[in-house]
């Protein structure tokens, strides 16, 4: 069994903002479900004077926040191992 897991990790100053995961095989849509998931979470600020904001690509994520890592990790696993 293949198991692959595309995390997400949002870093502003010395804290993480959020940590995004997606077990998504294909690489597009897992970094969609994570661009979507960061859409549901930051996807308006009330900050700035209500403007809203919309995350539709990972590069929309990479522009507004100070750092962002992304790793995907694939392991094949052999039934009870």
């Amino acid at each position: 069994m293949k198991l692959t897991i595309t995390t997400l990790v949002i870093i502003e100053g010395s804290y993480i903002q959020g940590i995004f995961h997606s077990l998504e095989e294909h690489p597009g849509k897992a970094y969609q479900e994570l661009v979507d998931q960061v859409e549901n979470e930051y996807g308006y600020d009330a900050d700035k004077d209500h403007v809203p904001l919309h995350f539709k690509t990972i590069q929309d994520i990479e522009n507004y926040f100070e750092l962002v890592h992304i790793h995907r990790d694939s392991r094949t696993y052999i039934n009870g191992i």
